[in-house]
């Protein structure tokens, strides 16, 4: 009895995980609410007065488009832009004259993307911290040491213990033959 009543609980359990990663999912990225078409169909939707108003946000392009074969009258149609500044360029003139002229009547562009002020200081202080250290390696190369060896100046290296326990004797090496035999070279040498 237990164990079937274990068993619903985790199979309610993974039900629920799997219905709060769908309502997750359609709350960060929406319900697809319109049809996608490319930026040639985008152009032509302009071209022939077919937009009534639209928003660029980001690298989206969302149109609210007249369409006399749906029963609202409108249709909504989203196009990703590769640059706004290029889609501006295109369309720049005729989206002006077709707001005069009221065939569009409202549209919003965001603005583009500026950087902070204190990004372009950061880039000269990465630049400087880097030739500053590569002076430093280079130095520290020409003094005949290593990047600390600045660092060591003045320190005294301390010895601890006797010297007379370090001794090696005859004993320590009786066994090594190999040695034995470099010795006996550096003798005839």
């Amino acid at each position: 009895m237990q164990r079937k009543r274990r068993k619903s609980f985790d199979i309610g359990f993974y039900v629920l995980v799997l219905l709060a990663l769908v309502l997750a999912y359609y709350a960060l990225y929406g319900v697809n609410n319109g049809t996608s078409v490319t930026y040639a169909e985008a152009k032509q939707l302009f071209v022939q007065e077919r937009v009534e108003t639209f928003q660029v946000s980001g690298s989206t392009l969302t149109m609210s488009v007249r369409d006399s074969s749906v029963s609202s009258g409108r249709i909504t149609a989203k196009c990703q832009l590769y640059s706004v500044e290029l889609f501006y360029d295109d369309l720049g003139g005729l989206i002006d004259q077709q707001y005069r002229d009221g065939i569009i009547t409202d549209y919003d562009l965001d603005p583009p993307y500026e950087p902070p002020w204190w990004s372009s200081i950061l880039l000269y202080v990465v630049l400087i911290a880097a030739l500053f250290l590569f002076w430093q390696f280079m130095v520290a190369r020409a003094q005949g040491g290593g990047m600390d060896k600045g660092m060591k100046f003045g320190k005294a290296r301390l010895r601890f213990g006797s010297e007379k326990d370090k001794k090696v004797t005859l004993r320590d090496v009786a066994g090594a033959d190999e040695e034995k035999e470099e010795l006996a070279e550096i003798v005839r040498f």
